[in-house]
């Protein structure tokens, strides 16, 4: 593995001093909103050090996914996936690709010298551990040895020490979808032990490809997952039940009708939760609709909007963004329905990241060539940064895979996907 350090994005020390100065307001603010567009040079950015995956076979040719987690990049190829420290871009190791690859991102949790992903292994659900210095498969954990746990895993999701799998059963036959029940069971890694936290025995089953997902609130308090009954064709009512992770009891925290035809496809099903606001999308060939609920309101809807964007809460505001494909950056107003702004960019969720603890965010824009720092308070874009600016040896055939927040949001690692890394000092 090369690892190349670099500073070839720096400049003259006055320049620099003069425009890191400039981005900062006298209150503390980050930065005054700006009429120039992008409002600052891709020259105050500095590259804290660079590095490039070596494919380990002739195979492989670009990253497909990537991801951060415990201060590990995970980078996955069509063949295996490569772990490279945050800090300084040092190869840490790689795996075969044995674990589930059907999400959109690579999902894993670490507890102490391990990390874990789920997988299909032999064909059984279960969790991978491997340690997080070598790489070396340590543990295996499957699913159907646990006889509490019954009917067929359809998701999962990780929280903390836990892995929170959804599973359905046909009360009669798999064929009557109008008669299932639902189980949700909590594993717990430390312990061993797993725990059914929620049934329901009379629910309607959509096909695999629309079975929603688990989601956690941004709070980190609680995990919610919708599931329907059917009323009338393309009509059904909708329950999301609220699992606190402090062990209170559950509860069903929405309750609505919808109108949806399963047969052409729930291609968005996410929903996002913060405080005591719901924000429920989801799009099908009937309609296609936002809906916002009081939580504190025994979930009272707030408002609703014709639009397939799918919501994400950061630092206490709500933003839409596209999940396939692209489009504009809105943020919303949480208690009215109405936009405050628009980013008219070409957004996607697959190529954008939020920069924790500031109001910035990095979007991948202009065909995955550029990479535009934004400013989360009004929707301007400070920096636009172009794969020349990176340095790369071969910029008309590198794309842009990733951007992923480090050390606080003081950096930003670029991750191309062709398999080169650049971790950028944010001057904001």
């Amino acid at each position: 593995m090369n690892l190349n350090k670099s500073s070839s994005l720096s400049f003259a020390v006055m320049l620099f001093t003069f425009l890191f100065i400039s981005c900062e307001k006298e209150s503390g603010e980050l930065f005054d909103d700006s009429l120039s567009n992008p409002a600052y040079s891709a020259d105050i950015i500095e590259t804290v050090w660079s590095s490039s995956v070596d494919f380990s076979t002739e195979y492989e040719t670009f990253i497909s996914s990537a991801t951060s987690t415990n201060n590990m990049l995970l980078l996955r190829s069509s063949k295996k996936t490569y772990a490279y420290a945050s800090n300084d871009g040092e190869f840490l190791w790689s795996i075969d690709n044995i674990y589930d690859q059907s999400k959109r991102q690579i999902e894993t949790t670490t507890l102490e010298d391990r990390i874990f992903f789920y997988s299909f292994k032999d064909r059984r659900n279960s969790l991978l551990g491997f340690n997080t210095n070598t790489g070396v498969l340590e543990d295996i954990i499957y699913f159907d040895e646990f006889p509490d746990i019954v009917g067929s895993i359809s998701k999962y999701t990780f929280f903390e020490s836990s892995v929170y799998l959804v599973s359905y059963m046909p009360n009669q036959t798999i064929d009557d979808l109008d008669d299932f029940s639902l189980f949700i069971y909590e594993y717990n890694i430390k312990t061993n032990e797993v725990s059914l936290i929620f049934q329901n025995e009379q629910v309607f089953k959509p096909y695999f490809e629309e079975i929603p997902e688990l989601a956690i609130n941004y709070d980190g308090t609680a995990i919610y997952y919708p599931y329907f009954e059917k009323l009338d064709k393309n009509v059904f009512k909708i329950e999301i039940v609220e699992i606190p992770f402090d062990g209170q009891q559950e509860k069903v925290v929405v309750q609505d009708v919808i109108n949806i035809n399963f047969l052409i496809g729930l291609r968005a099903n996410t929903f996002a939760v913060q405080g005591n606001y719901l924000i429920l999308n989801y799009s099908s060939g009937v309609e296609k609709s936002l809906r916002a609920y009081n939580l504190n309101r025994n979930g009272e809807l707030l408002w609703k909007r014709n639009s397939s964007l799918t919501p994400q809460f950061y630092m206490g505001n709500l933003y839409l963004i596209q999940v396939t494909n692209s489009g504009p950056l809105i943020q919303v107003d949480i208690k009215t329905g109405s936009n405050l702004w628009r980013y008219n960019g070409s957004v996607s969720l697959d190529h954008f990241t939020f920069i924790n603890g500031k109001p910035l965010a990095a979007e991948i824009t202009f065909g995955i060539k550029n990479i535009s720092i934004l400013d989360l308070n009004t929707g301007n874009s400070l920096i636009n940064l172009s794969i020349e600016d990176l340095g790369v040896l071969r910029p008309n055939d590198t794309f842009v895979r990733r951007a992923h927040s480090f050390n606080n949001g003081e950096e930003l690692i670029v991750i191309t996907r062709e398999g080169g890394l650049f971790s950028l000092k944010l001057p904001f």
